[in-house]
């Protein structure tokens, strides 16, 4: 099957809060996970980034990691994910929010109520 192009489909488990169609579209339209954890990492926000501050993690995942308390950032080709970077973990902090600003910069949101600006020096 094609995936529809413009969507991530997300599947959640033990819970279903979909409607009848919801679900007879996403049986139709699920595809193979790109990236999993065993054990898992407590997977919190997630966050794909445009490009703007940098551009060399344009078509990554920003990815918050409550129990290793770290941020995965994951690079994205069509299809696959090609490789994962783990940065903050000598930060020891749970990471449950992410986000961007116009410009492009990064904010994380941390269990202690921290508020953190984060600068990288990334090497794809």
């Amino acid at each position: 099957k094609t995936q529809p192009q413009g969507y991530l489909i997300l599947i959640l488990t033990n819970k279903n809060y979909l409607t009848k169609e919801e679900v007879e579209f996403f049986t139709e339209n699920i595809c193979e996970s790109l990236q999993y954890y065993v054990p898992s990492i407590a997977p919190s926000s997630l966050h794909f980034y445009s490009g703007k501050k940098y551009p060399q993690l344009k078509n990554h995942l920003l990815i918050g990691a409550l129990v290793l308390q770290h941020l995965n950032i994951v690079e994205l080709k069509p299809a696959e994910a090609v490789s994962e970077t783990r940065v903050f973990e000598k930060l020891c902090e749970r990471i449950p929010s992410i986000g961007e600003s116009p410009k492009g910069d990064i904010y994380l949101g941390t269990d202690s109520g921290r508020l953190l600006r984060i600068e990288l020096q990334f090497k794809p």
